[in-house]
């Protein structure tokens, strides 16, 4: 459960951080998320 948490975590900074560089954290989204589902 905790892993889950860290990872909505995760991904909601990456949210944020794709509103200032979209091409940059694009793929670093893409590998969060396949390890999330992966957990």
């Amino acid at each position: 459960m905790e892993a889950v948490l860290y990872c909505v975590r995760k991904i909601v900074v990456f949210q944020v951080a794709l509103m200032f560089q979209p091409y940059h954290w694009d793929n670093q989204i893409g590998t969060l998320l396949t390890t999330c589902a992966a957990s």
